[in-house]
C-alpha cells in the first residue's frame, strides 16, 4: 500500500480566504477555519480535529475518495454531507 501525506496547506488557506473576502462582501458573518491532516485516510491521524469537526456545521473537504468516506463515517460528525 501506497501512502500519500497531504500538502495544499497553501491551497486550503487561500480557499478559507477566498471564502471569508466572499462572505465578507456579501455582508454575512460566518467563521471560516482551515485545518490540514497528513492522513485523511487513517482514523487514528483524524483524532487531532474530533473536536473542531463537532464543533462545526459544514465541512469542505479537499481530498481523495477515501477520506472523505472516513470523515463521512465519523462517529462523532453530526453534520450532513
Amino acid at each position: 500500500m501506497t501512502f500519500c501525506f497531504a500538502g495544499g496547506a497553501r491551497e486550503a488557506a487561500i480557499l478559507a480566504s477566498f471564502l471569508r473576502m466572499s462572505f465578507k462582501l456579501d455582508q454575512k458573518i460566518k467563521e471560516i477555519t482551515d485545518v490540514i491532516v497528513q492522513r485523511q485516510c487513517e482514523w487514528e491521524f483524524l483524532d487531532q480535529i474530533e473536536k473542531r469537526v463537532k464543533e462545526t456545521n459544514v465541512v469542505l473537504y479537499l481530498g481523495c475518495g477515501i477520506g472523505v468516506q472516513v470523515i463521512v463515517g465519523m462517529t462523532f460528525w453530526s453534520g450532513g454531507y
